[in-house]
């Protein structure tokens, strides 16, 4: 990072007497209030040492405090003892961390909208999410073959589990930012993680038995200002699936319902993943994403198999309206439908605390 976004950095966190010295920046320590003698640093004694490869590190020589780490442990540490909410310092931290850029965008991940996943010439083991499941009538039967094993070959699990809870600090700005609002708990819940060469948040997806059967990745968008969008947009696909991926099968979050075992019971339809993870982050239970703003047979049979009452909270837009129309009008004759419509274009986890607390008092138990 240049000395000149350093600079404006240690500003932000309330360091004094900042002052740029060879290749390091001294300012009075921003931890001094919890970590120093008499809760001042009356003396610099914070140092960051300049460097144009990302690397830039923070060291306090206060015997008290020594700090060391790099400036984003820096910042989160100070948020913890301050209370304060630093995601401007951390989405700040991010957008000036540009020096490898050209590199990053080198190893973008774009095959085509998805992740490649390559087949097994294991017969037994039906490894494709949607090949495993069209060669039988029972798919949507809460207890599958055991024959069909994992939905998805070894060596996609073994990606999931690596990028299982590896998150940076472009991760979190975007999964805790006021467009996300996600808890560290509900991140580690479902089992989201990050995917550093393709800068995409990686986000699994299980059937009812608990196979993983997808793993999606959402772009993270890169913002230097010497790069339009349209250079990168291009490259990065906004979502990108498993190769062989068969959204029609699934519901997502349909291995974190809470069944009754008779079919009754009430679901809450929305479009995405994100949808599903914020609303079970509120306190709804079993909230279902058609991964879209179609439904099909397959979803609409294990609505039917599960519960006997819907809740539609399509997006606000008017593509979510005409969807939700669509929906009501397909499970309306077999089932109880209530169409909740979401003002101003938002979407489900663009909802305030408020709104989905009345949700949860009129429909659920």
């Amino acid at each position: 990072m240049k000395s000149e976004h350093i600079e404006k950095l240690l500003n932000s966190l309330g360091c004094e007497k900042i002052k740029i010295a060879g290749n390091k920046v001294r300012s009075t320590c921003p931890l001094a209030p919890w970590k120093h003698g008499g809760g001042k640093d009356e003396h610099p004694s914070l140092a960051v040492f300049i460097s144009a490869d990302d690397t830039s590190g923070a060291n306090c020589m206060s015997g008290r405090c020594g700090f060391h780490g790099s400036l984003s442990d820096l910042i989160y540490k100070l948020q913890r003892l301050s209370g304060r909410d630093m995601s401007a310092q951390l989405l700040f931290l991010v957008e000036n961390n540009a020096a490898n850029l050209t590199k990053r965008m080198a190893r973008m991940d774009a095959r085509a909208g998805h992740y490649a996943m390559p087949d097994t010439s294991n017969e037994s083991a039906m490894v494709l999410g949607g090949k495993a499941y069209t060669e039988y009538q029972d798919y949507a039967d809460p207890l599958l073959r055991a024959s069909m094993s994992a939905a998805l070959p070894a060596s996609a699990t073994e990606m999931m589990v690596k990028m299982q809870g590896w998150l940076n600090d472009e991760a979190l700005v975007y999964l805790q930012g006021p467009d996300r609002r996600f808890s560290i708990e509900t991140i580690r819940k479902w089992k989201i993680g990050w995917h550093p060469a393709a800068r995409r948040i990686s986000l699994p997806q299980y059937d009812h038995a608990g196979r993983l059967v997808n793993l999606s990745g959402r772009h993270v968008p890169y913002w230097p200002a010497d790069l339009p969008p349209s250079e990168w947009e291009s490259k990065a696909p906004k979502w990108m699936h498993s190769l062989g991926f068969n959204r029609e099968l699934f519901l997502f979050g349909e291995d974190h319902f809470e069944l009754s075992g008779d079919g009754k019971g009430r679901v809450f339809i929305v479009e995405g993943g994100f949808d599903v993870v914020y609303l079970n982050q509120c306190g709804l239970k079993n909230v279902a994403g058609i991964n879209g703003s179609h439904i099909n047979k397959t979803q609409v049979d294990k609505l039917l198999k599960w519960f006997d009452s819907a809740v539609l909270l399509m997006d606000g837009d008017q593509a979510g309206i005409d969807a939700a129309g669509r929906i009501e009008q397909t499970l309306a004759q077999r089932m109880h439908v209530v169409n909740v419509r979401i003002p101003n274009q938002r979407d489900p986890n663009q909802m305030e605390l408020s709104e989905i607390e009345e949700l949860k008092y009129k429909f659920m138990d």
